[in-house]
């Protein structure tokens, strides 16, 4: 790898990643990628039962926790959402999300 930057001509720092990094990104990838083509041929029920299962799994995936609760925002799909919500809610790295998610069916509501 070089020192400098090709264009500034600045020193660079660069950034070793652990396989494991590296392999938890592309498998995060391959679950949203999944998720979305569920999603476009409108197997949305699939859709909800896949990310479910892979968020008991991978509960800190945020990106993952955001396409669920747009999903069921999206489907308008409140019982689902509502268990999901008892499930996943208490992780404090997500739970910001989900009270949005939470907020968002009140409002449908009034």
């Amino acid at each position: 790898m070089p020192e400098q930057c090709f264009f500034k001509k600045e020193n660079v720092n660069l950034i070793e990643f652990s396989s494991s990094q590296i392999t938890k990104t592309n498998k995060s990838e391959d679950i949203l990628h999944t998720a979305d083509s569920y999603i476009e041929h409108s197997q949305f029920e699939t859709a909800l039962n896949y990310m479910r299962n892979h968020l008991e799994h991978e509960q800190d995936n945020i990106e993952l926790t955001i396409k669920l609760i747009s999903l069921y925002k999206a489907l308008r799909n409140r019982n689902e959402f509502d268990k999901a919500y008892e499930r996943f809610s208490s992780n404090g790295v997500t739970v910001r999300y989900w009270n949005d998610g939470r907020q968002f069916f009140s409002d449908k509501q009034t």
